[in-house]
């Protein structure tokens, strides 16, 4: 804490001997130099954490520098502009200014500007999971610092695209590229980046569980460090080689080596470090099963206010907090720390998403609880309407063209009416309590086994599966693409269940715009979950078949699958269909169906038994039409 306050004494000094300089600047009309100066005093507000303020002394240099004019100057704020929206999770605005930076450094073909800015979109893709995007846009800027001759930037878009091949799990790619990176930083002699490549390749052997190599890599990086005094990085390697001990059930020296890492985190003010740390704690507690010590470090980092810049920290915490909670049996507290999780990372890409995934979940819990006062309250208005419908009609002969139109209108309120319950009660169907406990119980065999990564990725499908149904519950209509990516993740997390081997196929024509083309949403999920409810064995698995069509009029849609047929499951169907409080998911989706149609135009559904020659069970097929609603 003291380097801290000592860091913040230095920054202030240079502040004031920065604004001193800039007055006589300004005293002598020196344009250019108050310019520069502008710009140095924004970046130390940066450093000083004071990001509001650095953007007005950013505007004010980018009018300045508009009026003198320098336009790579300009093009310099609006890239450090971007930086500080970045740092604050705002990606939209951040491309934003990085998109102008860009098209004044290729207006002045200043080609090192341009790649230095393309460097910041390809890591805001990155972030955003946009691997490919990142890929071209990280070559791009490794190619132009190449024919630059700069070849320690070079090194560092190698050294990116390391780590997002590392992240889409292409593990040797990543460790090409980060060997290529470590290459040129021994030839520039450059021991900070020499010594991260090194932890980047340790990684990577971590990764592939190769740990003599990782570690041998860890090691030599940790000496690098040692000697040159970097503190944060000495930090990250340390950090690094307890989780190879940790990995290794070697929890002793895990938990040294994390406290260490811990110390050194609080020294340097790293609040994201120490978050972090504290969370590396919690997991080695939650390994070893002690789940009340594992709890107070999580609980303790959940405390720390992280610098508003970085979320990874904080995400991870909540997605740690959900597996101590699952593990401790309390379903209920991990389930929320995993849809925290959940609209911090979707807040990543859209600012107003927290709120309303926020008032989605009240929604949620309040439809569950008066799910009965729904029904109750759907009938009376549909007697309401009724009512008026026979009030208009009673009016005098020169009404009835009226009576007639408002009919058409009460009809098609009624419609849309019955649409949106239907729609509530398929949401509902779709959260059911005993899917997110066995789906948080699966989850939790993979923690047993120590595959975390495993764990953490079916954790993360869970989260984002219900904030999708969360999110689509009151929309009339999502695009087919968007619909059939909610479907994969459910089946997915479905398979947890099965024993035997569940496989699945979507097919769709050619000739349908996935993302143009519009269906209510969870139409597919409810009958792909039918099928593996009451058709196939979970000891025996099955195979699910999803095709879709166009006749340019209507979409055709089946969901078949291999199992036992209605015939065979017929006692255990009709004990939940007699279930009056809850109607069947299948019911459900027929009657959505049938009231989606357009007025004057016909929609049919339809369900078929397959059969071998023998009349033995080969399955069922379900077959259905929708109107074909494009985006405009």
């Amino acid at each position: 804490m003291e380097n801290a306050q000592s860091i913040q004494s230095i920054l202030k000094e240079k502040l004031f001997n920065i604004l001193q300089a800039d007055s006589i600047a300004v005293k002598h009309n020196n344009a250019k130099e108050h310019l520069k100066n502008l710009m140095l005093v924004a970046m130390i507000y940066v450093n000083m954490d004071s990001m509001e303020i650095a953007k007005k002394y950013l505007h004010t240099a980018i009018d300045l520098g508009k009026r003198i004019p320098e336009p790579d100057s300009v093009g310099n704020c609006l890239n450090s502009l971007g930086i500080l929206f970045y740092y604050q999770s705002e990606y939209d605005s951040a491309l934003k200014y990085y998109n102008e930076s860009a098209s004044i450094f290729r207006k002045t073909n200043n080609r090192s500007y341009l790649a230095q800015t393309l460097t910041n979109v390809g890591i805001i893709y990155f972030s955003q999971g946009n691997y490919d995007s990142a890929l071209k846009i990280n070559t791009d800027v490794a190619i132009i610092f190449d024919s630059l001759n700069d070849r320690v930037d070079q090194a560092s878009a190698y050294t990116t695209m390391g780590n997002i091949y590392k992240d889409m799990h292409r593990l040797d790619d990543a460790l090409e590229y980060h060997q290529k990176a470590f290459q040129i930083f021994i030839e520039k002699n450059d021991s900070e980046n020499m010594a991260a490549c090194q932890d980047n390749i340790g990684n990577v052997f971590r990764y592939k569980k190769e740990y003599d190599k990782a570690m041998s890599n860890y090691e030599s990086a940790l000496r690098i460090n040692k000697k040159y005094g970097h503190a944060k990085s000495i930090a990250t390697t340390i950090d690094n080689i307890a989780m190879v001990y940790l990995e290794n059930k070697n929890y002793r020296k895990a938990e040294t080596n994390f406290r260490q890492t811990l110390n050194l985190r609080f020294s340097s003010d790293d609040k994201d470090g120490f978050i972090t740390a504290s969370n590396r704690i919690a997991q080695l507690f939650l390994e070893e099963g002690d789940i009340k010590a594992a709890e107070k470090f999580a609980v303790d980092a959940l405390n720390i206010s992280p610098r508003k810049r970085m979320l990874k920290p904080r995400i991870e915490n909540h997605l740690l907090l959900a597996r101590i909670y699952q593990k401790a049996g309390q379903a209920s507290k991990a389930l929320q720390h995993a849809f925290r999780a959940m609209e911090l990372k979707d807040s990543l890409f859209d600012a107003d998403l927290p709120e309303k995934i926020a008032a989605m979940k009240i929604k949620y819990e309040t439809e569950l609880k008066d799910k009965e006062n729904i029904i109750l309250q759907s009938n009376f208005i549909r007697q309401k309407n009724k009512a008026l419908t026979w009030i208009i009609v009673g009016y005098s002969a020169s009404s009835i063209i009226i009576a007639g139109f408002a009919s058409f209108i009460l009809w098609r309120k009624r419609t849309q009416k019955k649409i949106a319950l239907i729609q509530r009660q398929l949401f509902i169907s779709q959260i059911k309590t005993h899917f997110v406990e066995n789906t948080l119980m699966s989850i939790n065999r993979y923690i047993n086994l120590n595959e975390i990564e495993k764990a953490s990725h079916y954790l993360i499908m869970l989260a984002r599966l219900i904030g999708d149904v969360l999110r689509n519950s009151s929309s009339k209509y999502i695009s087919l693409k968007r619909d059939l990516a909610i479907l994969e993740d459910y089946i997915q997390l479905q398979k947890l269940q099965f024993i035997g081997p569940l496989t699945y196929t979507i097919t769709v024509d050619d000739n349908i715009d996935k993302d143009c083309t519009l269906i209510p949403p969870l139409i597919f999920q409810v009958l792909v979950e039918n099928s593996l409810t009451h058709g196939l064995e979970k000891e025996v698995g099955g195979v699910i078949t999803i095709s879709i069509s166009s006749d340019k009029t209507d979409i055709i849609a089946m969901v078949e699958d291999n199992g036992l047929g209605r015939r065979k499951d017929g006692d255990r169907n009709l004990q939940i269909h007699d279930k009056a409080e809850e109607p069947h998911g299948s019911e459900l989706v027929e009657k959505l169906i049938k009231n989606s149609r357009e007025f004057g135009k016909r929609t049919w559904y339809r369900v078929a038994d397959l059969n071998d020659e023998n009349d033995n069970s080969l399955g069922t097929r379900v077959e259905f039409t929708l109107p074909y609603v494009l985006k405009i």
